[in-house]
C-alpha cells in the first residue's frame, strides 16, 4: 500500500522551491528522474529511492480537488492552482513525504492532504505563506 501526500499550492513551484524543501530536510538527499523525466525521486546517499512525485499539474476547477480529496479542501486557493503529489511505499519514508510537503507549503502557501496509512490518519493542513 502506498502513502500519498498531495500539496495544493497557489503558484507553480520553481526548481529552487523543490530543491530548497529537500535541502532543508537533509542536504544529502538527491533528486533523480525516471521515465524520461515524468517521475522525480528523492533518493538517499546510497541512491535508494525514498519518495517519488510526478510533474506538477495545473488544476483549473477547484471542484476536482474537492471530489478527489475532500470537500472544501481547495477553498481559499486561487484559480488555477497547482497539484503536487508524492508517493512512497516505504513506511519508514512517510516522514520524508510529510516534511517535503510542509517545506513546499511553507514556501508557497497552500494546503496539504495526507492519505490514510496503517499508522497515519487522513488530514489536511493549511499552511500560510
Amino acid at each position: 500500500m502506498s502513502y500519498d501526500v498531495v500539496i495544493l499550492v497557489p503558484e507553480f513551484p520553481k526548481n529552487r522551491d523543490i530543491l530548497g524543501a529537500i535541502s532543508d530536510i537533509d542536504p544529502q538527499l538527491r533528486l533523480r528522474t525516471r521515465r524520461g523525466g515524468t517521475i522525480v525521486e528523492i533518493a538517499d546517499r546510497q541512491g535508494r529511492s525514498l519518495v517519488a512525485f510526478e510533474p506538477t499539474q495545473q488544476v483549473d476547477v477547484a471542484g476536482e480537488a474537492d471530489r478527489l480529496l475532500k470537500e472544501g479542501i481547495a477553498d481559499g486557493l486561487p484559480s488555477p492552482f497547482w497539484w503536487i503529489e508524492t508517493r512512497t511505499r516505504m513506511p519508514e519514508a512517510k516522514w520524508l513525504s510529510d516534511a517535503f510537503a510542509e517545506g513546499i507549503a511553507r514556501r508557497l502557501g497552500g494546503v496539504i492532504w495526507m492519505s490514510s496509512g496503517s499508522d497515519v490518519t487522513s488530514e489536511e493542513t493549511g499552511v500560510d505563506q
